[in-house]
């Protein structure tokens, strides 16, 4: 990385005015893509909101656009993790119930 950064410092004015500024911002909103084993590419919107006492916390919120393939996608597994699947001999697995609160 030292490298690059070399490099590029020598062969721009605008790079070493940048990088000495070290003015970056952490990109908090967009649209990501994943590839599901099942589903395919979803390609999700997402929001960044970082927790103002802690700087190491970030907590990530994906949604899918209303009408989009991937929410689309999303409902047909959802609608299926609450039908319930056969396992073994007789018995059904459906949603289950939360954790206890341990406080």
């Amino acid at each position: 990385m030292a490298t690059l950064v070399c490099e590029l410092s020598q062969g721009s004015a605008d790079f070493r005015r940048l990088w000495v500024g070290h003015d970056v911002r952490a990109k908090t909103r967009g649209r990501k893509r994943f590839a599901h084993p099942r589903l395919g590419e979803l390609a999700l919107d997402y929001v960044a909101m970082r927790a103002p006492d802690d700087a190491d916390l970030t907590m990530t919120i994906y949604t899918a656009p209303a009408g989009s393939p991937a929410a689309h996608a999303l409902r047909h597994l959802t609608d299926r993790a609450t039908t319930p699947a056969p396992v073994g001999l007789g018995t059904t697995v459906t949603s289950r119930p939360p954790p206890p609160d341990r406080r």
